[in-house]
């Protein structure tokens, strides 16, 4: 079946959604090659607006590679096509990964997901994106509603707590040496510590300078590990973690 549709090297024609997925350079030199190959196989997907815009409604990438190259971009445009068509069409064709659900509600300009999209920047180098959104979401720690909270724009953030449970687990990581502690056992004993009125962070701190702990599988018997090293020589202290 022939497949018709139009195409111009005038790239300020086009425009993006703000659900469309964000652009990686490695896809469109990727995308780019192949062009240059084979030429543009497959034409993007539009929508015109009010202004005469032709919106981008799947095929940004493709539109990148090529404006790269000079050549003219191949297209077509479909006017039943809305902002919602942009993730369903990509989620058929590409899995949406957490970076993109946060990325289309931060665009909207929603405080929460602006803000998560910072705790993703700031703690990459030491914890994933699941375990951020789990530490900092004001609900509570449990996994199994976070996920469609954020994909239905229903996320809502605590940076204190958050903040204040991933700068812990990075003190202990830096007297311990012990690279487990980014897992989510350990941050979900650690958090469960915290409910403790009694609980020292200085103090467990200073023991684990002389004691090793262990990172178990679940974080109950991680919690254990923790009572283990916390109440360690204190067995006529007060204040022992229970």
């Amino acid at each position: 079946m022939q497949t018709f549709y139009n195409e111009t090297t005038n790239y300020e024609t086009f425009d993006f959604f703000y659900d469309n997925r964000a652009v990686t350079t490695q896809h469109v030199n990727k995308l780019a090659d192949s062009f240059k190959n084979f030429g543009q196989l497959r034409p993007i997907v539009c929508t015109r607006n009010l202004n005469g815009k032709l919106k981008i409604v799947d095929g940004q990438h493709r539109y990148m590679a090529a404006k790269s190259l000079g050549r003219a971009v191949k297209y077509t445009i479909d006017n039943t096509l809305t902002s919602e068509s942009v993730t369903e069409i990509n989620t058929t064709q590409k899995k949406f990964t957490l970076q993109d659900w946060v990325s289309r509600f931060a665009t909207q300009n929603i405080e929460d997901y602006k803000n998560l999209l910072y705790q993703f920047d700031y703690y990459k180098n030491n914890f994933s994106q699941s375990i951020i959104v789990t530490v900092f979401n004001k609900n509570g720690s449990s996994a199994k509603g976070i996920l469609p909270a954020i994909r239905y724009g229903k996320y809502k953030i605590d940076q204190r707590k958050g903040t204040f449970l991933l700068n812990s687990v990075l003190k202990c990581q830096a007297v311990s040496y012990n690279k487990e502690m980014a897992k989510t056992q350990f941050i979900l004993a650690l958090d469960r510590c915290f409910k403790n009125e009694t609980f020292d962070l200085d103090r467990f701190l200073s023991k684990l300078r002389k004691n090793k702990i262990n990172i178990f599988s679940t974080w109950k018997d991680t919690y254990t590990e923790i009572q283990r090293i916390y109440n360690h020589t204190n067995m006529l202290e007060k204040n022992r973690l229970l």
